[in-house]
């Protein structure tokens, strides 16, 4: 049995050690932003290494990821989790004494089904010592998105696993939706699954380009819904943000199906993530992604990093 725990909200992640780093290399210039910060800060770095798209800043990622000793995980979509573990494994058992294995996830530019796996593994596989989660998330800098709707490729569970099995499938289905700038995806995946109740979370954030770009592209969506069905969060505060989510599935989850589909900043897809082990087959999160359709840009970090720190104990 584990349980998870959302901590302080004002820890100041520079201030600490990590056990280990998990983080991913692609094509982004923002890939290395983070563990470029925090060198020294962590004994082992594990990076997912996605193996399709090695344009823009990949080689130059590849080679600080290679100078700086990281450990390598191939990334095809399907994780491969008995190399986590074995990356893992050697920190759990170094010594017996009781303590806290220090983990940081750098988010920046994993794909949501990384830290889904990320997440699933510490809370499922039969570790000894409890884990202290530091999640990190560069943001980027704003560019446009692109205007044209994507065609929608995959959209399913963001793992098996967070499928979630409902105990009475005849219950209304209700779905919650982080807002993004995409065009046209949130209210497509409504359409798609049909569904008639719904609650959006929209992402507040320092720069005003994005949010007057949110608002755009989910206009039509908010308009239908009504600004009632609307909960603002701040991407500065994620723990507020769990606690508006946690509460709106607390009041929605004894009489409905809940299924969560995190788009938009990443760290919201953490929060989902985290919840989605607090209620274990009882929600579902889901990814809706246009697949290789998706058009690339070589984002720069915005040279601020937000966090927040959850706990799994073994219990």
């Amino acid at each position: 049995m584990i349980s998870f725990n959302m901590i302080d909200r004002y820890q100041n992640p520079e201030d600490k050690n990590f056990d280990i780093l998990f983080t991913a290399l692609g094509y982004e210039q923002r890939c290395i932003f983070i563990p470029q910060k925090f060198e020294n800060k962590y004994k082992q770095g594990v990076c997912f290494q996605f193996q399709d798209r090695q344009q823009f800043s990949y080689l130059s990622n590849l080679e600080f990821y290679k100078n700086a000793g990281f450990d390598f995980i191939p990334w095809t979509g399907i994780c491969n989790r008995d190399q986590l573990i074995e990356l893992l494994m050697p920190i759990d058992t170094e010594d017996q004494e009781a303590r806290i294995i220090q983990v940081a996830i750098d988010i920046s530019a994993m794909n949501r089904q990384m830290v889904a796996n990320i997440i699933y593994t510490l809370a499922h596989t039969s570790f000894k010592h409890d884990f202290e989660v530091s999640v990190l998330y560069a943001p980027a800098q704003y560019t446009d998105p692109v205007d044209e709707m994507p065609i929608m490729k995959i959209a399913g569970p963001v793992i098996p696993e967070y499928a979630g099995w409902y105990i009475n499938p005849s219950d209304p289905l209700y779905a919650i939706i982080g807002l993004g700038y995409e065009n046209g995806k949130a209210l497509g995946i409504l359409e798609f699954l049909d569904v008639a109740n719904a609650w959006l979370f929209k992402p507040l954030g320092s720069d005003e380009s994005f949010i007057n770009k949110v608002d755009a592209v989910n206009h039509d969506l908010i308009s239908s819904l009504g600004q009632s069905k609307v909960i603002n969060y701040k991407l500065s505060d994620p723990y507020d943000t769990f606690i508006k989510l946690q509460s709106l599935i607390e009041g929605l989850q004894k009489n409905n199906r809940i299924i969560l589909i995190p788009f938009g900043p990443k760290l919201f897809n953490v929060i989902c993530l985290i919840l989605a082990e607090i209620y274990f087959d009882q929600i579902a999160v889901w990814r809706v992604s246009a697949g290789d359709q998706e058009q690339p840009k070589d984002h720069k970090a915005d040279e601020t990093i937000i966090s927040f720190v959850f706990r799994i104990t073994q219990n």
